[in-house]
């Protein structure tokens, strides 16, 4: 089965430079957020473990009901299903984010890894196909053939072979008519926007959407994350102060190595350690955020001032071109008919002293005066005259060369009497 060469893609927009280094501040924020994230999500399970540990203190369990009541209120439940929510869905909003921008940073490297995971699509699927195959005939191939039945793709009467044939291509389009023609079929153009599973980087979106989408996802998760440092901030006064108001003495009927106080200490230093930590990612991941908040106002600055920008030096290019053409027009060169360089235009110097014939009543005088000259072309009259001119020449040369065959045609004769005279 011969496959045809795919079409080439279609044109591929390379980047501005002056984007460049904006795409390359968002793939690097991003690649950032993404591993704050891992370490965030890690310390948050250990917060969590290290508050799910307090059973194996052996604290009583009005203690216990009162401690976690504190941590675990209702403003508490919900800043804890968000951060997790939010957190774990920031790390993948990171990981789309580096890919699109990637793909904008390196078109032609995307246009290749498109075709080679089409390529790889249909090597799949004719591998597939040929191990159903082979299944088939190994299982199911001899079972046909002791029952006597035919091969339901064979075709039996004259009609369907003919159909069966290349050019009668059947309608019915089975998986092996299907992968064969996906085989066959070259492949379609590579889309110039960058395909994303992203909801918030869809290309039907314009830059603008995306960049106020993006911001607002940033804006969600910088309160997230900060809700949850302002939480464990505020939460550890109140911890310790459990350990104060329960100060029971030993009892004697229990093997205790630490008294109340002391174990409460140290479930609530355990807790606050890890709860430290996940304060730690957290606000470094605001921080990331917070960088990405300002990259994405200074593109849609930067966008604006340089669509500016260009349109007005298009609008000064349109104007200088509109003044050109306008002086252009107002340029009187003398006749409208001009055709001949100006080589060719017969001007006299102004300054040349001629002698003028003028005839008087005693005779004829002579005298020499400056005479103000223009040229032929200036007066409009060199063109015309020279057609004048060139039209008598045409006409001379046509009449003496008609006089000249006359009189050669008269010597002829004459001689020619002269000639047969003498033989007489």
């Amino acid at each position: 089965m011969s496959s045809t060469s795919s079409p080439p893609f279609s044109a591929v927009t390379t980047p501005h430079k002056h984007q460049l280094h904006a795409l390359k501040a968002h793939i690097i924020i991003h690649m950032l957020v993404l591993s704050t994230v891992v370490f965030l999500v890690m310390q948050l399970i250990s917060h969590t473990a290290a508050i799910g540990d307090i059973g194996s203190y052996v604290m009583p369990w009005a203690w216990e009901e009162a401690f976690l009541g504190q941590l675990f209120d209702n403003t508490d439940m919900f800043r804890w299903i968000a951060v997790y929510l939010f957190v774990s869905l920031d790390g993948l909003h990171a990981l789309l984010c580096i890919g699109w921008y990637a793909d904008q940073l390196h078109p032609v490297r995307r246009r290749r890894d498109v075709g080679r995971r089409r390529r790889a699509t249909k090597t799949w699927l004719k591998s597939t196909q040929q191990n159903i195959e082979a299944w088939r005939q190994r299982h199911l191939g001899s079972f046909g053939t002791r029952s006597g039945k035919e091969d339901p793709r064979k075709p039996t009467h004259d009609t369907e072979r003919r159909s069966a044939t290349p050019q009668h291509v059947p309608k019915n389009r089975t998986s092996v008519n299907w992968i064969e023609s996906l085989d066959n079929t070259p492949s379609p153009p590579c889309p110039l926007d960058p395909h994303t599973y992203h909801p918030l980087l869809r290309p039907t979106y314009t830059s603008l959407t995306r960049h106020i989408l993006l911001a607002v996802w940033d804006v969600i998760v910088l309160l997230t994350v900060t809700f949850h440092v302002y939480t464990y901030a505020a939460n550890i006064r109140p911890s310790f102060a459990f350990c104060d108001e329960h100060d029971h003495p030993l009892w004697h009927f229990y093997d205790q190595p630490a008294t109340l106080q002391q174990r409460c200490t140290r479930i609530n230093w355990r807790i606050h350690s890890a709860g430290g930590c996940s304060a730690t990612g957290a606000v470094i991941l605001a921080l990331w955020h917070f960088c990405a908040l300002m990259s994405r106002i200074w593109a849609v600055l930067d966008e604006r001032l340089l669509r500016r920008l260009e349109e007005k030096t298009l609008k000064d290019f349109k104007s200088k071109l509109r003044a050109k053409r306008e002086g252009d027009n107002d340029v009187d060169f003398g006749m409208a008919g001009w055709q001949c360089p100006p080589r060719d235009v017969d001007v006299r110097s102004r300054s040349a002293r001629r002698s003028v014939e003028s005839e008087t009543l005693t005779g004829t005088e002579v005298t020499s005066r400056h005479l103000p000259t223009v040229s032929q072309e200036e007066l409009g009259i060199g063109l015309g005259r020279r057609r004048m001119w060139g039209r008598e020449r045409n006409n001379d040369t046509s009449s003496n060369s008609g006089r000249d065959k006359d009189m050669g045609s008269s010597k002829w004769s004459w001689r020619s009497e002269g000639f047969l005279e003498c033989l007489v």
